[in-house]
């Protein structure tokens, strides 16, 4: 009985009550990564959309598989140390590690070096898209945020104008109410 007296009940509740709070921040991770998705399936429709490179990635994985098969089969490696052998070549890498000997070996290195090098050249033209794209974006935003400066300065300067004619015409009425003169010239009536 005195084991259960000095058990802290209210530390263990309150454990019990931070597995709730686990679960919904879990919950609350999830939502994040689900919307953390979504925007990278955007991103990665609209960079699949404008410049191909899904289409590109696609075919070098199609290229590194079939090379590391062929070096696998030809030069008698595995097919994990031929993956990496192929990576490593179109990747202009190049470690050293793996060296083909045969000629058909060297023939798909060759393949492979080419390969990787157009796929630089082509990824740097991708990535020189996007941002001319967003450059021209926001050219033509700053073209319009600018028109509408314009507009509005236009505008102002108009009714700038309107409030200055205003003022002077209110002045000239008030001048012309309290001067005696004005009044015996103008009211016709008025005897001397």
């Amino acid at each position: 009985m005195d084991l259960l007296a000095i058990i802290p009940y209210n530390e263990v509740f309150t454990f019990l009550r931070f597995s709730r709070v686990g679960r919904f921040a879990r919950l609350a991770k999830l939502s994040r990564l689900i919307g953390l998705s979504s925007k990278l399936r955007k991103i990665s429709n609209r960079i699949n959309r404008k410049n191909g490179f899904y289409y590109l990635l696609s075919i070098n994985s199609l290229v590194i598989l079939m090379s590391s098969a062929i070096i696998a089969r030809v030069e008698n490696h595995n097919f994990i140390d031929a993956i990496w052998w192929s990576v490593a070549t179109i990747t202009t890498v190049g470690y050293g590690d793996i060296v083909p000997s045969t000629l058909i070996g060297k023939m798909v290195a060759v393949l492979l070096m080419f390969s990787g090098i157009a796929t630089l050249g082509l990824l740097t033209s991708s990535l020189n898209n996007i941002f001319v794209r967003t450059g021209r974006q926001t050219d033509h935003k700053l073209d319009h945020i600018e028109q509408e400066l314009a507009e509005q300065r236009a505008l102002l300067e108009e009714i700038r104008q309107l409030l200055q004619n205003q003022t002077v015409r209110t002045e000239k009425a008030s001048t012309n109410e309290k001067s005696p003169d004005t009044l015996t010239k103008s009211d016709p009536n008025t005897t001397d």
